[in-house]
């Protein structure tokens, strides 16, 4: 059985690449696709690039019409006002819009709360290609463990949360633009790897378009996006 650190690992590096993808379409950046192998070779110099981006109308349309008012309580003025208090000071309220963009884009969307005495409640969205969260194969409303890394000073850091620890891990050697390491390259980090978690909640929340597996609003948007940039090309390099 593969343990959950290799789990994190291999999911984490899975997602990579289809989602630099579609943040790619969505903000313009696509490259020019041809029908055949030998339409590739043939205009391979043509140092031109002509796109039309169509990604990001699809997706803005959809996040004009999202339009988050507040947050209630029912029958409860008191805690409706606890409510709004905290989504304010724990700046969660500047990052909707984000989270919503991101479940858009590549069908999911993940937000980190953490609270102690000195900052208080933070609340803020992180990088759906940096994190992931495990469902209970027996219960798959519940999530077993949530994972996050990212790249710090000379090493990649990796957190695995449950609802009553949090593990911390990291590589001893910064991983270059492409390179992926695998969970072999992770070990305990420091000589205190294991912190309580004292909330028994998982505190990576994760927000997904669908429980089968994240839909993104591009995912039927892209053949046709290369359709339109290879006509456009074609119009450009003939006129």
């Amino acid at each position: 059985m593969p343990t959950d650190l290799a789990i994190a690992v291999a999911h984490l590096s899975a997602k990579k690449a289809p989602y630099d993808q579609k943040w790619n379409y969505y903000d313009g950046r696509q490259d020019l696709k041809y029908s055949s192998s030998k339409l590739k070779e043939i205009f391979h110099g043509l140092d031109a690039n002509f796109t039309e981006n169509w990604c990001a109308v699809v997706v803005d349309s959809v996040l004009d019409r999202l339009q988050l008012r507040d947050l209630t309580v029912p029958d409860d003025d008191a805690a409706t006002a606890a409510l709004r208090t905290l989504r304010e000071q724990s700046g969660l309220v500047d990052d909707e819009d984000a989270i919503h963009e991101s479940l858009c884009v590549v069908g999911e969307a993940f937000v980190l709360a953490w609270a102690d005495e000195t900052a208080g409640v933070q609340a803020f969205a992180n990088d759906a290609r940096l994190c992931h969260a495990e469902y209970d194969a027996a219960n798959p409303r519940r999530v077993r463990f949530a994972a996050k890394w990212w790249n710090e000073a000379d090493a990649v850091r990796l957190n695995l949360y449950y609802p009553d620890r949090i593990e911390y891990y990291a590589t001893n050697r910064e991983f270059k633009h492409g390179e992926m390491p695998d969970e072999r390259a992770f070990q305990p980090w420091s000589d205190d790897p294991v912190a309580e978690n004292p909330f028994g909640v998982i505190p990576l929340f994760h927000f997904r378009s669908s429980r089968r597996k994240p839909v993104s609003q591009l995912d039927n948007v892209l053949p046709v996006q290369d359709m339109l940039n290879k006509l456009l090309a074609d119009m450009m390099v003939v006129g």
